[in-house]
Parts: structure tokens; C-alpha cells; sequence
């Protein structure tokens, strides 16, 4: 249930997986892993464990488990 709701905010957000545009150093903005860091600080501001939301940002989009 956790792990359903990270991935819907990941999805509603466009975050990890769900971002769109790929790799935000291909468009000259900020690097990959400063976006990674706003991303994860943004799943955990919303309350998700930073187990599963490490899991969300860093899985496929489509990973069940």
C-alpha cells in the first residue's frame, strides 16, 4: 500500500521513471543527481519512507513488486 502511493505521487509529479524530457543534463539544465536530490526531498516531504522512495525514484515504471 506504502509502495502503491509513493508511485502514484512519483507518476503525479513526473519524478524518477515518470520524468519527462530523460536526462536533465541533455537539455543543459541541472545535473542528474542534483535532480535526484529535489526528487527523493520531495518524496519524503510528502511522508514516504526513504526506503520506498528510494525504490520509486530508482525502478522501472512498471516494476510490481
Amino acid at each position: 500500500e506504502a509502495l502503491d502511493a509513493a508511485r502514484r505521487f512519483a507518476r503525479r509529479r513526473r519524478l524518477g521513471t515518470w520524468r519527462s524530457g530523460g536526462s536533465a543534463r541533455a537539455h543543459g539544465r541541472e545535473s542528474d543527481s542534483k535532480v535526484e536530490q529535489r526528487e527523493m526531498a520531495a518524496m519524503l516531504r510528502a511522508g514516504h519512507e526513504a526506503s520506498i522512495a528510494r525504490r520509486v525514484l530508482r525502478g522501472p515504471a512498471g516494476d510490481s513488486e
